[in-house]
């Protein structure tokens, strides 16, 4: 039941968003998009948040910072009526970190190392035809982090890196030149390099490669409103595996565990199978020119990754380690306010 409602909630929230929000009766709109040259867009900026007290400050608090720089371009063009290319490449990354009481001089604060807050590399290259109610599209999608820290033994860089390959049909339902609303349901070829310790002391690494494939449903919101004052983004891709590549590695692990007695771990041969979600929303209010609040929203479902290291040439002990990392039994969220000052270069 919780697997049903964590695909099935964002999926009924977009109906009902579509049925009475800004593009009800889109279902009759046509592409206004006209054939021309490319259209390009890059929008660069810088998320912020910081308070600071001094040392002897009544009520205990403890200062922080938060700052994370992002950028957001995009290349569209309409090669004719009946077809479209667009590509877009979203990086992020900050940094957050706060104040704590200096352990060798108590009467002051000293600002501790700064941690992760966030991270994300995305790219999305789609191209598709025709002008009928369903379409074909082609899509290359990449994706990765700058700096992967989801395991206590140590850091890698671009890691994992995700490949993703899908052919399916569209359904614009609207889109102009700064407003979308489109769903796309296709069948996802998916390769996950990752690299990962072999050992529990974090001596050893090595780099796993492993495919998976099955059926993806992604649709996009794009929409200005209030004279444009306010801008609305949101992403929801839904992918149903059908089939993965490291199934053996995983029924091994499962054997590994019930026929060990001195080390604890659970059966997971099955967890790839479980549809995972990933949606993504954005709402800024432009406050000027460059200024503006953003308001982000994350909600993430993934049972298992994909990209986890469970081969047979480790030690079980490593396995169990590396299995920990990579299963995920309840829903991730992130949400972020921030104050952003940005630019618009074209």
């Amino acid at each position: 039941m919780k697997r049903f409602t964590l695909v099935a909630l964002p999926l009924m929230m977009f109906l009902a968003f579509a049925a009475g929000g800004p593009f009800a009766g889109a279902a009759r709109a046509q592409d206004e998009t006209e054939p021309g040259p490319w259209k390009f867009y890059l929008l660069a900026g810088l998320n912020i948040n910081q308070s600071a007290f001094s040392n002897n400050w009544s009520g205990g608090d403890m200062g922080s910072y938060a700052w994370a720089l992002k950028s957001n371009f995009r290349a569209e063009r309409q090669f004719s009526e009946s077809w479209n290319w667009t590509n877009t490449l979203n990086l992020v990354y900050g940094l957050t970190a706060k104040q704590v009481e200096n352990p060798d001089n108590p009467s002051e604060n000293v600002w501790e190392h700064p941690d992760k807050n966030n991270d994300q590399i995305l790219l999305e290259s789609t191209s598709r035809w025709g002008k009928r109610s369903f379409n074909p599209y082609a899509q290359f999608r990449f994706e990765s982090q700058f700096l992967d820290k989801s395991d206590p033994r140590g850091d890698f860089n671009f890691n994992p890196l995700r490949f993703n390959e899908t052919l399916g049909v569209t359904k614009v339902f609207k889109k102009t030149e700064k407003s979308e609303f489109l769903t796309r349901l296709g069948f996802t070829f998916r390769q996950n390099v990752s690299q990962a310790f072999q050992d529990l002391d974090g001596d050893v690494t090595a780099t796993n490669t492993t495919n998976d494939g099955g059926i993806e449903w992604q649709t996009n919101v794009v929409f200005p409103f209030d004279n444009e004052r306010f801008f609305f983004k949101s992403r929801l891709v839904v992918f149903v595996p059908i089939y993965y590549s490291a199934t053996g590695d995983m029924e091994a692990y499962d054997q590994a565990i019930a026929d060990n007695d001195t080390l604890y771990g659970e059966a997971i041969a099955d967890y790839w199978k479980v549809p995972s979600t990933d949606w993504q929303n954005t709402l800024t209010a432009q406050i000027s020119e460059v200024l503006s609040m953003d308001l982000y929203f994350q909600l993430v479902y993934e049972k298992f990754d994909p990209s986890t290291d469970l081969n047979l040439e480790m030690p079980l002990d490593a396995r169990i380690a590396n299995a920990d990392i990579g299963i995920r039994k309840k829903a991730q969220w992130k949400q972020t306010l921030a104050l952003a000052i940005s630019y618009r270069f074209f």
